[in-house]
């Protein structure tokens, strides 16, 4: 490493180390009892995973139709969990399509928090070897990236509550880089994502601009593979009980849980109704914000841009597009942040550079909207950042030879 990259890491590890800190002493005080002593107060540690421990559970015990039933999983939660959430869960409601159940189901028998522990540590171990394996043969950008990563309030904002984005981002760390050299095995890890399908619409994009058929076809197969053995293993019922909570949510209580939910995330609808618009209207503000999203991934890949660069563009790109995101699915943003200082610390580096990408990386902390005004800066902070990353640099592009041998030597390995 030269002395110029390790001045200029040392400078950023003085900048946002204390931020990473505060977030895991977040988590470490909300699951200590000392609950917003540090901070905001949350409703307890691994609020979000009693919901998917209740899902499992009721698959367990032969009642899995009702937990999708928003009154039926409120009243099963219903003081189930005092020693860990301060006050019980508003408008509690699962909303995963049965896929998520897979990736449940190896945790059934466990204590809540026993589950909790083995799914959040199987998650960072598996984005910790998918960083090993995309950038296992360049050891400085690994321990960049995994610092960088491990660090980002985000992760800790997930870790919190019991989140699955980090699994989100080790599917997409994995698959992304395959794309050129193994694009049917690369599609199909990148459809494992299949179970959080909102921050999955900027895929189609880029693999049609890609003109990658193949990975197409990986990405179909796996996410199809997914839906079949979850029909498998809880009965193909449940997917007719999950598509009628979609297409007609119940109206028979005060807020349905995608409602709440919507009320508290980060993304543009958000902004939007926040601002004054009704439901129809924010509706159509996301809408053009997810083809304008769209169309700048497929524009990705009609420039000469390098790979990473790209790969930057997606993830920002899926995170305004997606019609629900909340603070831990900004995790995708950190990651984005990571690869484009990544770049910078390698080549041109001028502080005002890192400005957009060090914004997007924090996020979490100054957000929701409902909180705090300057969330509204974010979606146009994303797009600013996409601009930014379409600007054809020497530096940025490899040569197309160079960018399908490298991709070949990280499959290789």
């Amino acid at each position: 490493m030269s002395p110029t990259i390790r001045r200029r890491l040392a400078w950023l590890a003085l900048l946002l180390t204390p931020f990473g800190l505060y977030g895991w002493a977040l988590v470490v005080a909300t699951g200590s009892g000392f609950n917003g002593k540090i901070g905001p107060a949350f409703n307890g540690l691994a609020c979000d995973w009693t919901i998917f421990y209740t899902a499992i559970e009721a698959w367990r015990h032969g009642h899995l139709a009702e937990a999708y039933d928003q009154v039926w999983l409120g009243h099963a939660m219903a003081g189930l969990y005092k020693p860990w959430l301060v006050n019980p869960e508003p408008y509690p409601a699962f909303h995963y399509p049965p896929t998520w159940l897979l990736f449940l189901a190896p945790l059934a028998g466990l204590s809540m928090i026993g589950s909790y522990a083995v799914g959040q540590a199987v998650s960072l171990a598996a984005l910790g070897g998918a960083l090993a394996k995309s950038y296992g043969q360049r050891a400085q950008r690994f321990w960049f990236m995994a610092v960088a990563m491990l660090l980002a309030p985000a992760t800790s904002n997930g870790v919190m509550a019991g989140q699955n984005g980090v699994l989100i981002c080790a599917f997409f760390v994995l698959g992304y880089p395959m794309l050129e050299a193994q694009p049917f095995l690369a599609g199909a890890i990148l459809g494992l994502a299949s179970f959080k399908p909102q921050l999955l619409l900027m895929l189609p994009f880029a693999l049609i601009g890609a003109r990658n058929w193949r990975a197409i076809a990986g990405a179909a197969t796996s996410s199809l593979a997914l839906a079949a053995l979850s029909a498998l293993v809880f009965g193909p019922q449940v997917w007719n009980t999950w598509i009628q909570l979609m297409l007609h949510p119940r109206h028979d209580v005060a807020m349905t849980g995608i409602e709440w939910g919507r009320l508290w995330d980060d993304s543009v609808y958000t902004c939007a109704q926040l601002l004054g618009l009704t439901k129809t209207g924010a509706n159509l503000v996301q809408a053009a914000a997810t083809l304008g999203a769209g169309a700048l991934v497929y524009l990705s890949y009609r420039r000469p841009l390098g790979s990473e660069r790209r790969f930057a563009i997606f993830l920002v790109a899926s995170t305004v597009a997606a019609p629900h995101v909340s603070g831990y699915d900004l995790v995708l943003l950190a990651l984005a942040a990571a690869l484009v200082v990544g770049e910078l610390l390698e080549g041109e580096f001028r502080p005002l550079t890192l400005a957009l990408p060090l914004m997007l990386w924090l996020a979490p902390l100054y957000t929701p909207p409902r909180v705090d005004p300057f969330a509204f800066a974010l979606p146009p902070a994303i797009f600013a950042m996409i601009f930014v990353l379409l600007r054809q640099t020497e530096r940025a592009a490899l040569p197309h030879s160079a960018s399908i041998q490298r991709a070949r030597e990280l499959a290789a390995s």
